[in-house]
């Protein structure tokens, strides 16, 4: 059982080293609930992992998307989501997102596929509530932000492990 970010970033580093990976660089996102991970494997071909750590699915996506749903049923059920900046930063690296859940059950989707499919359908959403972040980690100042995300059906997740 993965309980945090901590516990699964290490599940993945080991399961990408199992795979024939070699970690190159490590760097984080989203005050460290993101690990980039650059690996290479045995070819000496270079790939980027934007890994994301998740509690659970989205349940409300038939409710955000029903016109998206009516004419897509087989899209129908739960979703995952990324915020817009951090979709487009794994996309310039060409990156395959890993989203990594506490039962150990890793799924991927390849960057540049999401961001076509998300943009061709509309199912990107500004969120209601707000959230407030630590913009100085520290000092006390904080931003108030409606984030802008990515919404995606999981039946196009691919499972990893």
């Amino acid at each position: 059982m993965l309980l945090n970010c901590s516990a699964a970033f290490e599940y993945v580093k080991k399961l990408l080293r199992a795979k024939g990976y070699a970690i190159r660089m490590l760097s984080y996102k989203s005050n460290g609930r993101h690990l980039i991970i650059e690996g290479i494997d045995s070819k000496e071909h270079y790939q980027y992992f934007y890994c994301i750590y998740k509690h659970e699915f989205i349940h409300s996506f038939n409710e955000l998307f029903p016109e998206f749903v009516s004419k897509h049923t087989e899209y129908a059920g739960y979703a995952e989501s990324i915020n817009i900046e951090y979709l487009e930063y794994a996309r310039v690296r060409e990156a395959i997102l890993l989203y990594i859940y506490p039962d150990c059950k890793v799924y991927s989707i390849d960057s540049n596929f999401l961001n076509n499919f998300v943009i061709e359908h509309g199912l990107l959403r500004e969120q209601t509530k707000q959230n407030e972040y630590d913009v100085a980690y520290g000092n006390g100042l904080t931003e108030v932000v409606h984030e802008k995300v990515n919404m995606f059906p999981i039946k196009l997740l691919n499972r990893y492990n």
